[in-house]
């Protein structure tokens, strides 16, 4: 265990709001480790940053642990409440950094590919704050599996007010929309969460998937998976195309899949990003990982890191992380230098675990990418004196309404379907239901990307136009409801 200080460049600021708050705590957390082996013991590293002007009272990190996962030890004084790990780590000054680790024994009946999560809570929480046209509403999305009958996502606004405006969600199975609907102005001083729940899942991995109303001071996109909930995994994989943030910024989600072993130096930037492309939105936040490991004859006393970070990725949003041994940092003309000036890496062949090794970091897109733009990342490795030798490049395509466009039925048993056309539609789109309540009373709900409902239709005899009239160029959101309750979603886009 060590405490330092965090090394801040002057010009890496965490969120202008911050910069005001100088009268409060502020903590960040971040976790990771170098991956998940079955069978075996995985350290976990937490880095706890104090980012506020004020020292933190009290501090504090809670981390539930999952089924696959078991509490072995920990580096400074711990203890295991209701399956939760939870260090209580007194004061911590402003801008001080505290680095310390826990060993989990995996679970030996996990397989490769599939997919574990780790959750990491910091308090003291978010200090009092505004930020301008922010209604001071905090939206956080938990999920629970309740199989083998549901799924349930649990909004809640955990914030000071109440929402001004409605939003959306979008749940997708695998990679297709499932479903999209309404978020309510949810008012933390009445009922202060919704529960919308997946029906008999079957394994598959199941993707939430909202924003926080316009103006919050973290507008980071809200977006929540589970897997192999109702049955073993039925598709592994998918958990890691999306980012996992709950919505908490003093929270941390650290997922990887489960691998055969660990071995060599690479780098991995999370989350993967949708379907072949690696397809990102421009508000996503990376969290890239660099590894290295000595394969050796001798200890390396000194690991040194160069990344050339792409000239798209917001440099005032870097946020150093959990890593596996002290280290100092600094970043001149987008290239990150790191280095562990006192690593001591055993060869392989002597300690393989403790030749091992890893540094992670934060960072997100500027918001002017251009869409299609290709984000690519090399780190070289470098131990002790040797030559630097290359990681793997982390590929990302930066996008919009890339999730594949299909209606989805969910558990309609034939009930309500909709026939489309066309899509993308120019001047009108023809919607032509079908199944036993087809001929009922039917809303269609059309909603914006902000969740905003901009058209309500009914019909009664199977069929709707659409007409396009004041519609913006751009995806909408349906939603479709018969009188008797089936429901079916789905998207649409609005060409120029």
């Amino acid at each position: 265990m060590f405490r330092h200080f965090c090394f801040f460049l002057a010009f890496l600021l965490v969120q202008s709001v911050l910069t005001a708050q100088q009268d409060c705590a502020f903590l960040r957390v971040s976790l990771a480790t170098d991956g998940w082996v079955a069978c075996d013991n995985a350290v976990c590293r937490i880095r706890l940053c104090n980012e506020g002007g004020q020292a933190a009272n009290n501090a504090r990190v809670e981390i539930p642990l999952p089924a696959t996962l078991g509490f072995v030890s920990s580096s400074l004084p711990s203890f295991l409440f209701n399956n939760r790990v939870i260090f209580n780590l007194g004061t911590l000054a402003a801008g001080d950094c505290l680095d310390f680790s826990m060993t989990l024994a995996v679970d030996c009946g996990v397989e490769p590919g599939e997919a574990i999560c780790l959750v990491a809570k910091a308090t003291p929480r978010l200090c009092p704050s505004a930020a301008p046209g922010w209604d001071g509403s905090d939206l956080q999305v938990y999920a629970r599996c309740y199989a083998p009958d549901s799924i349930a996502f649990v909004v809640q606004n955990q914030g000071a007010g109440a929402m001004s405006v409605a939003t959306s969600y979008i749940i997708t199975e695998d990679h297709l929309m499932r479903e999209i609907g309404p978020i309510p102005e949810i008012d933390p001083s009445g009922v202060d969460s919704l529960v919308i729940p997946v029906h008999l899942p079957t394994g598959k991995t199941y993707t939430f998937q909202t924003m926080q109303t316009p103006g919050h001071p973290f507008p980071q996109p809200i977006s929540v998976s589970i897997e192999g909930c109702g049955g073993p995994p039925q598709s592994r994989g998918y958990l890691l195309q999306y980012p996992q943030h709950s919505g908490d910024v003093h929270s941390d989600t650290y997922c990887d899949a489960v691998s055969a072993g660990i071995m060599g130096a690479d780098k991995t930037g999370f989350p993967l990003g949708y379907g072949a492309e690696h397809w990102i939105d421009r508000a996503t936040v990376l969290d890239y990982r660099i590894r290295f490991q000595n394969t050796g004859a001798t200890t390396v006393q000194t690991v040194t890191l160069v990344d050339t970070l792409s000239d798209w990725l917001d440099l005032s949003t870097f946020r150093a992380g959990a890593a596996s041994h002290l280290y100092t940092f600094s970043i001149q003309n987008h290239v990150l230098t790191v280095v562990f000036p006192a690593a001591q890496l055993p060869p392989a062949a002597v300690n393989e675990p403790a030749s091992r090794g890893f540094f992670t970091f934060h960072i997100g897109v500027l918001p002017g990418t251009p869409a299609g733009t290709v984000l690519e990342n090399t780190a070289l490795v470098r131990l002790d004196a040797q030559p630097y030798v290359p990681s793997d490049t982390t590929r990302h395509r930066v996008g919009a309404n890339f999730i594949t466009t299909r209606v989805l039925e969910p558990n309609n048993n034939g009930r309500l379907s909709v026939q489309l056309s066309p899509n993308p539609m120019s001047t009108s789109a023809r919607f032509v239901f079908s199944g036993t309540e087809a001929q009922e009373s039917i809303l269609v709900q059309l909603f914006d990307p902000a969740g905003r409902l901009v058209r309500s239709l009914e019909t009664r005899a199977g069929a709707l136009v659409l007409e396009r009239e004041q519609l913006a160029a751009g995806f909408y959101l349906f939603r479709c409801q018969s009188r008797s309750g089936a429901v079916l979603a789905g998207k649409i886009v609005v060409g120029q």
